[in-house]
């Protein structure tokens, strides 16, 4: 068994506490290893009944920085620091978005697949071929 204690990360219970509190709401995941079942205990109850705003999308200017970093090779956790500078921490795109868009940016306009060639011929070199003698 594999037990995960996850505790309330959300900014708008927390800007709801007090100072000295926290939300309290936590919740329990039991996972068997050998069968992948779950079980979830949910304890308490969030301060507040809601979802966090989601996080701006990428401005255009931001796009244009992005697609010169791109370009240039930076993975996409360097090109979000990159994008922190000079910016509110409200207004810095969340990691995942920039991935997002960094992975669209390069598939389609840089072609870069060196990842599923490499696949591809990995599978045809280890393909059966009944001369080898083995099976």
């Amino acid at each position: 068994m594999q037990s995960q204690i996850l505790s309330c990360a959300s900014r708008i219970c927390s800007d709801a506490c007090e100072a000295q509190w926290k939300c309290q709401w936590w919740c329990k995941v039991l996972t068997c290893l050998e069968s992948s079942a779950v079980n979830i205990y949910e304890i308490g109850s969030h301060e507040v009944q809601g979802m966090d705003p989601p996080s701006g999308k990428l401005t255009v200017d931001q796009k244009k920085q992005v697609r010169e970093l791109a370009a240039d090779g930076m993975n996409p956790a360097r090109i979000r620091n990159a994008l922190s500078f000079n910016v509110p921490e409200d207004k810095i795109p969340h990691l995942n978005k920039v991935q997002t868009f960094v992975t669209h940016f390069r598939k389609t306009e840089l072609n870069n697949t060196e990842d599923l060639d490499m696949l591809a011929q990995v599978v045809k070199d280890k393909a059966y071929t009944s001369k080898s003698g083995q099976y």
